[in-house]
């Protein structure tokens, strides 16, 4: 008898899941890798970073996924290498595993256009640990904001600059300003919805470049009367902890102090 075919699939994400799922119950011996032990639901990212989900509640666990498939094996495996002609993957625990189908879905990282100053000092959108990150960060800005009595400093912890005006950037504005809205004035009483500030910064001349200009022009104009800027220049790669720098996509070129940047930039 034959031995069965064997299917390393790198990455649990939407790819490396659907490919494991169609795989699920053939005569193959697939091995489904990926670090972390759980798929993430990525498009809902944005809405963990603004605490208007638990991050369980975007997280399945890859193990209960095929707990009862009868060739489907998962591991958490960091992959650092793979050895095309002994066709061989190989692990973090210095695991080496063997396959005759090798599937790659390992996902991508933000792009940061080579702005190193940007990718320094931004939180990216991408994990799941960016996104809590992210909401932590917030909640401290907004804890500082409350404690000065410095005007111009409070301004400063209730700026908030997002990079990127893709679905990630527009979708976090969005969800930011929501937040804003919810405790704002409730759980921070001495501070006001008016003092905070939301720029969404676009390297294009609109907003969702990737789709029908209608929609983005749609997506401005929501935003603006939420209270939102976009705000439509290159970006510089003069960066400091605090303060932002865009550049010469108009005459002016404006400093932001910000409580933080967000990147919701491209994947590569």
């Amino acid at each position: 008898m034959a031995e069965p075919k064997r299917v390393v699939i790198v990455g649990g994400g939407f790819g490396g899941l659907a490919c494991a799922r169609a795989l699920d119950g053939t005569d193959a011996a697939v091995t489904l890798l990926d670090r972390h032990n759980y798929h993430l639901f990525t498009p809902l990212l944005y809405q963990v970073a603004t605490a208007l989900l638990d991050p369980s509640d975007i997280a399945f666990p890859l193990r209960r996924a095929f707990r009862k498939s009868p060739n489907v094996r998962f591991r958490q495996a960091t992959v650092t290498g793979v050895d095309l002609d002994a066709r061989i993957v190989r692990t973090h625990a210095g695991d080496e595993i063997g396959y005759d189908a090798l599937v790659l879905a390992s996902g991508g990282t933000n792009n940061y256009f080579g702005n190193a100053p940007l990718a320094e000092h931004s939180i990216g959108l991408k994990t799941l640990p960016e996104a809590m990150r992210l909401r932590n960060h917030v909640l401290s800005c907004l804890e500082e904001a409350e404690q000065t009595r410095d005007a111009d400093e409070r301004r400063t912890w209730l700026t908030f600059v997002v990079v990127g005006g893709g679905p990630t950037g527009v979708e976090y504005a969005g969800a930011l300003d929501e937040l804003l809205d919810l405790v704002l004035g409730r759980d921070y009483p001495s501070l006001k919805r008016s003092d905070a500030r939301i720029v969404l910064v676009e390297g294009l001349d609109r907003l969702l470049g990737a789709f029908h200009p209608k929609l983005g022009r749609y997506a401005e104009e929501t935003l603006r009367r939420s209270g939102s800027r976009s705000e439509h220049r290159r970006w510089s790669k003069r960066r400091t902890a605090r303060r932002s720098r865009c550049g010469a996509a108009r005459r002016s070129t404006p400093e932001r102090s910000c409580g933080r940047q967000v990147c919701g930039r491209p994947t590569r």
